[in-house]
Order: structure tokens, then C-alpha cells, then sequence
């Protein structure tokens, strides 16, 4: 697992898609920061837009850290998310866990799909 700190998220307007990818631990002060410019690439989208998460090299987050992906997954579901896609690393079973945990508490119906790699995920969209 690396232990840079790195983070993307954009909006793809044409699609209508939001890819998001953490890699390694986010301190408790970049977790206000990074939920803030999800949300704000997330308004650049109509609802039903589909987001494509890739958590394959993040570690779990604090407590803090989890409220705000909290308060993201429940934006997502309030701005009319239809998918999301999640890519993880099948031993990284706890930041998945965490993942699914706040989904479950912010309410998501949605489905969630897991899968390995972006071309997975791609597939998945072709469907």
C-alpha cells in the first residue's frame, strides 16, 4: 500500500461521470478539503450521473474522515447519483468496509458494484 497522499477528482459533463481516486491515509484536516471539491465537481452533473470510485490504494480514515465521506455519499444520493462503481484490492478489505458502512448509514439504495481495475468498471458501464 503507498504511503503518498494523493488524490483526483473530476467530473466527466459529457458522460455525466464523477471519478474519484484516493491513494494512501488522508489526515483529518485534508478530509474536509477533499469532500468539499467532490461536492463541487458533483454539482457540475445531472442526477443520474454514475460515480466511478477508485479505493484500491487507500487506507481507512479516522473517524473524522469517515463522517465526511459520510456527508459526501449523502450529497450523492440527494444530487441523484444512479451508480456507483467502486474499484478496490481485494486485500484491502477494511477501507472497502468503510466504504460500505457509510454508504449504509447515508442512506444509499443505489447499487454499488465493486470491481478490480477501471476497465472493469468501464465494462460494466457498456452493459
Amino acid at each position: 500500500m503507498s504511503k503518498e497522499i494523493s488524490y483526483d477528482i473530476r467530473a466527466d459533463i459529457d458522460k455525466n461521470r464523477l471519478y474519484i481516486t484516493f491513494k494512501g491515509f488522508f489526515p483529518e484536516n485534508l478530509t474536509v478539503e477533499i469532500a468539499d471539491k467532490t461536492i463541487a465537481e458533483a454539482t457540475k452533473l445531472k442526477p443520474g450521473f454514475v460515480i466511478i470510485n477508485d479505493i484500491t490504494q487507500t487506507l481507512p480514515t479516522s473517524g473524522r474522515g469517515a463522517e465526511q465521506i459520510q456527508r459526501v455519499q449523502e450529497f450523492m444520493r440527494q444530487q441523484g447519483v444512479r451508480r456507483v462503481i467502486r474499484i478496490v484490492d481485494p486485500k484491502n478489505v477494511l477501507a472497502r468496509v468503510q466504504f460500505e458502512r457509510t454508504g449504509k448509514d447515508a442512506g444509499y439504495t443505489i447499487p454499488v458494484d465493486v470491481v478490480g481495475s477501471l476497465e472493469e468498471a468501464l465494462r460494466l458501464l457498456e452493459e
